[in-house]
């Protein structure tokens, strides 16, 4: 679980709470309400966790499904199911500081989907 990898890992640095808190610039109760599962970091504080600890997003947030692949078995519409399942769930959830809706993570979803299909096809008729 996110909760117990952050612990761990940050465990395994040595580091506090108020050390982590002041590499990421957020408050140690922060940490600590991450560490006991009461709260979940954003994307923004995910990504710059997953680059201090030097593991993947996935990985970090113990994702099996994506984490267990081979790289070369992975299927890009499986990371954007997970990724559209893990944005589902979480609350509060801001982009520029507008609050997104379920309908908002749809449509970004949907757009990953084009792009990637845009892709593809530019890459067809190399």
């Amino acid at each position: 679980m996110l909760k117990d990898n952050i612990k761990r890992l940050r465990k395994e640095k040595n580091l506090t709470q108020i050390e982590l808190a002041e590499y990421l610039e957020m408050s140690a109760s922060s940490i600590g309400m991450y560490e006991q599962g009461r709260r979940e970091p954003d994307f923004k504080i995910l990504k710059k966790m997953a680059l201090f600890f030097n593991v993947s997003i996935d990985n970090l947030i113990d994702c099996p499904k994506i984490s267990m692949l081979k790289k070369e078995d992975r299927d890009v519409s499986d990371l954007i199911f997970d990724m559209n399942e893990y944005l589902q769930k979480q609350k509060g959830l801001m982009f520029n500081g507008q609050m997104l809706t379920d309908n908002d993570i749809t449509m970004i979803m949907e757009a990953l989907k084009e792009g990637l299909n845009i892709a593809i096809d530019k890459n067809k008729d190399k």
